[in-house]
């Protein structure tokens, strides 16, 4: 009989060695930790999100990125010690749901306010140097792929306290996806409307809107050019963008839209040989026009009014985004592959390529 109590105690006592344990090492861990994150937004809790989150230290980490230009971009002339403040303060306002600029736009309240069911935790990546803990560890994005997003973590006795992350990798295949999608709804509606309209520049050449004693008083910059109606419809709105091709990938700032009226169907209408665009030699602008070879110049049809009301016009991609949301809640990789379907039946013949670049984002557990 003392035989067996004594076992039993044994068995106890390692069962609970066993138990504290694995309860350390569970509260010491990046997946405890991003719970008490997430826990500390859902409750509103600026006091716990500071107990697993070294803010000091993430705003460092952030100083240098595009979040945090951007953000800083937003705020008149504050000093480094004031921008820390705003950065704290917002995320405060963030966290507690209070009134105030939110803080939505930066990557911080995405990475760290998402689900458990974003990460991939059996798939974790550690490395210890030090009290430091790194991790790479995959987080969902478009189409259920995983990217690895880097964390750095401070040993603190019962606790890993959150101390920066690298998400560059992240958001570079997040806004590629995001490209993709749009392209799912803008390729075929830039079908349909080059099929409606023919747009052709018909010449360029510099004229006079004012003259003076002979001499001309306000240069205009003319380009005359046909529109036609192709479609069975009459048209009553076309507006078009004008690139030359060289500056278009660069900056919109030399583009120009124009527009056209009242276009029947199957006929055409020739407009711009009566008037013209101010011209100044001394703006870059306007002799990037000048001296573009008619070749080079690009037409972009953004809008077709239909005198039966239907329009169309190419969105936003954002607009795109949300539509896609709606049309697939539950997109997959199937939803992939139909988007790479449908950009090889436009033309663009880099299917094969995106597949094989995204395939090993694919975690099936």
């Amino acid at each position: 009989m003392k035989k067996k109590i004594i076992t039993i105690i044994i068995v106890l006592f390692v069962c609970g060695i066993a138990t504290t344990v694995g309860t350390y090492s569970y509260l010491k861990s990046p997946k405890y930790t991003f719970k008490q994150i997430r826990n500390s937004f859902e409750n509103h809790d600026w006091e716990k999100f500071n107990q697993y989150v070294d803010v000091d230290s993430i705003y460092t980490s952030l100083m240098n990125t595009s979040d945090m230009d951007s953000f800083a971009s937003g705020l008149e002339a504050m000093t480094r010690d004031n921008l820390k403040s705003a950065f704290i303060d917002n995320l405060k306002s963030t966290i507690e749901g209070t009134p105030g600029d939110s803080l939505s736009s930066l990557s911080l309240v995405s990475i760290l306010g998402a689900d458990e069911k974003s990460y991939k935790f059996n798939r974790i990546k550690k490395k210890k140097e030090g009290k430091l803990l790194n991790t790479d560890l995959p987080m969902k994005t478009w189409f259920n792929f995983y990217v690895d997003v880097t964390y750095k973590f401070r040993n603190e006795s019962w606790k890993y306290k959150l101390i920066g992350y690298d998400n560059k990798k992240y958001e570079e295949t997040s806004d590629e996806l995001y490209d993709l999608i749009s392209d799912f709804y803008t390729l075929p509606l830039k079908e349909k409307m080059e099929k409606s309209i023919s747009v052709k520049i018909i010449k360029k050449y510099k004229g006079c809107a004012e003259w003076g004693y002979r001499i001309c008083l306000e240069d205009i910059l003319m380009m005359p050019t046909t529109i036609t109606n192709n479609t069975d419809k009459d048209i009553t709105e076309v507006i078009y963008y004008i690139y030359p091709n060289n500056y278009y990938l660069i900056t919109d700032k030399y583009g120009r839209f124009e527009s056209a009226e009242n276009i029947k169907s199957k006929e055409s209408i020739t407009i711009g040989t009566d008037k013209g665009r101010k011209y100044n030699q001394f703006d870059d602008e306007d002799k990037t026009y000048m001296n573009a070879d008619l070749e080079s110049i690009s037409v972009k049809i953004n809008e077709i009014k239909f005198s039966d009301g239907q329009v169309l016009e190419e969105k936003y991609k954002f607009e795109n985004i949300e539509q896609f949301k709606k049309e697939f809640p539950e997109a997959t990789y199937d939803t992939f592959l139909k988007i790479l379907a449908i950009r090889a039946k436009y033309g663009l013949v880099d299917a094969d390529d995106l597949k094989s670049k995204y395939e090993p984002y694919v975690i099936s557990n």
